[in-house]
């Protein structure tokens, strides 16, 4: 494949070499002086550049960024088409987060050589970083990779280290996906690539894909106790039907029971005699009909004999009844006892946090989309300042999104910072204003990196708590199931900032994957398949039913 360079007036060329697929990579530079340290999902701290510690080949990769008028809008009204943006070049921003957006070669470069890896820190970015193809992976990744792929993008690819100062004035909060969509606002970036909430403030500024996914938050609260059996505990065999259900059916029973007894009473059948082979008399033969039928309504059939059409019509709707209310207090049942965490929380359900006016920690950049009557917020940069926030009881419950659920507490994976100097002006979130370091909170082994190290090398961090001190600490967290009267059900759509004059080639594209199941599938391979559950209590409940829920069966059956 011919190599062809684009020359630009700035002192900072661009190369960009065509590959297989249509899809051609152009090397990036480095915008900002400032080296940037991720700490999290979305956040980021400054520190003073490392230029003495660049290799010199980084330095031949971060060369420049293409000048804006690279970019050209391509033509034509079929905006699901294959190559047809083969002429255009994007400044593509990746957002690299755990299993969204994932560059596995840089990663694998890092690891061999013996050193940390980092896309968005200038002082040790490798220039696998700078090649559009690794971004690949991650479901977001995989994704845009996919769409890129279709119509033959000539891609810059960026990271955070490729911020510019301008961004910086224009955009002053603390998250890093909003100071992207800024990026794309300034001109500087065409579309950024991450798992973006696409948010009422972010979309007031600028353009977005077609919403690839929904990210359902989970009511999170903290375990400090278990609940105690108790008597009542007795009735949940009862909980399917509500009382006016379980009222309206003993009179169905009862009734039922009368009319075949009046009917076949005469008949040489089921009351004929009792049992010392006398004829059987009122009360006898009402009390015999009512037996059979609540033997017949709990065995889920019926038990008399009919000997004309008249009983046979009463039986017909008898065994209805039994057939509707039987399937469904089945169906019911099996939802209501299966087995539930006997933790008790900070609160039990959502409208006890309205009630008591709790605090709700969330990240600050949907703080605004929740409404929250009666709740106070506590809002913070990045989702691990957030857990620890709850964690320490400065909330009574957390708003955490789906994959962050998965992967963070249920399956006590990942590592973050919290800034714990008081006297910071930026105490609780995820960095320091002041000359503190944030300190690390390590929950799990991540990407096959064990995020904590036993001092002892042959044991593992669950067996040293004195050095791990952090390991799984979420599982202490569980979702609050249920919420009363005023339910907690809030949802955003993950969506991509993006050009305007490229957005609807690449929604066109994103509809097709997600109509097709290939989103969903990349999701459940990289946030499901990755992230197995080791809190199971976390998890909402399951297909699994225990003592507890079957004690009332046992009880009412042995009495």
């Amino acid at each position: 494949t011919p190599r062809t360079v684009t020359r630009s007036s700035s002192p900072q060329s661009t190369s960009s070499l065509q590959k297989p697929g249509g899809v051609s990579e152009v090397s990036a530079g480095r915008r900002s002086p400032t080296a940037l340290v991720l700490s999290g999902r979305g956040s980021v701290r400054t520190m003073p550049t490392l230029t003495a510690l660049l290799p010199a080949l980084i330095s031949a990769t971060l060369l420049g960024m293409t000048a804006a008028n690279t970019t050209v809008a391509p033509t034509g009204a079929n905006f699901k088409c294959e190559g047809c943006m083969r002429d255009v070049t994007m400044k593509i921003m990746y957002i690299d987060w755990s299993t969204a957006v994932l560059n596995e070669p840089a990663r694998k470069k890092a690891e061999s050589l013996g050193i940390e890896y980092s896309c968005d820190n200038p002082a040790i970015a490798l220039p696998e970083c700078f090649v559009a193809a690794n971004w690949n992976g991650g479901w977001v990744g995989q994704t845009f990779h996919d769409v890129v792929t279709k119509l033959g993008v000539n891609v810059v690819p960026l990271t955070r280290a490729n911020f510019t100062k301008e961004v910086y004035n224009a955009y002053t909060g603390g998250s890093s996906y909003t100071r992207c969509v800024w990026e794309v606002v300034l001109g500087n970036v065409d579309l950024c690539v991450g798992d973006f909430w696409e948010t009422a403030e972010r979309r007031r500024v600028t353009a977005f894909t077609s919403a690839l996914k929904q990210d359902v938050f989970k009511l999170t609260t903290k375990k400090i106790g278990n609940a105690a059996f108790t008597g009542l505990d007795l009735l949940n065999i009862f909980k399917p039907f509500s009382e006016g259900v379980w009222a309206v059916t003993a009179a169905c029973i009862l009734i039922g029971a009368l009319c075949l007894w009046v009917i076949e009473r005469s008949a040489d059948g089921d009351f004929a005699t009792n049992d010392a082979g006398e004829e059987m008399r009122a009360p006898e033969g009402m009390a015999l009909s009512l037996w059979m039928a609540l033997t017949g309504y709990v065995s889920g059939g019926v038990s008399h004999s009919v000997s004309c059409w008249a009983s046979r019509f009463v039986m017909f709707g008898y065994a209805l009844l039994i057939y509707i209310s039987v399937s469904s207090y089945t169906a019911n049942l099996a939802n209501l006892l299966v087995a539930k965490s006997s933790a008790v929380g900070l609160i039990e359900t959502y409208e006890d946090l309205t009630l008591k006016g709790g605090k709700l920690c969330l990240l600050e950049a949907i703080a605004g989309l929740i409404d929250t009557p009666g709740v106070q917020l506590q809002t913070y940069d990045d989702y691990f300042a957030s857990f620890e926030g709850l964690y320490a009881e400065n909330c009574d419950a957390a708003a955490i999104g789906s994959a962050e659920f998965r992967i963070h507490i249920a399956g006590g994976q990942g590592a973050g910072t919290v800034c714990r100097d008081e006297n910071d002006d930026n105490y609780g979130q995820s960095s320091c204003k002041g000359d503190s370091e944030p300190t690390a909170v390590k929950v799990g082994p991540w990407m096959g990196t064990p995020t904590c190290e036993c001092k002892n090398k042959g044991k593992s961090p669950a067996d040293c708590p004195q050095d791990c001190p952090d390991h799984h600490k979420y599982c202490e967290f569980f979702e609050v199931v249920g919420g009363g009267s005023v339910p907690f059900d809030f949802q955003v759509s993950f969506s991509c900032p993006i050009n305007k004059i490229h957005q609807d080639y690449f929604s066109s594209w994103i509809i097709a994957l997600s109509l097709d199941g290939t989103i969903n599938g990349y999701y459940s391979k990289w946030v499901l398949g990755m992230a197995p559950g080791v809190c199971d209590a976390t998890e909402a409940p399951g297909d699994q039913l225990d003592l507890k829920s079957q004690a009332g069966g046992f009880f009412f059956s042995g009495l």
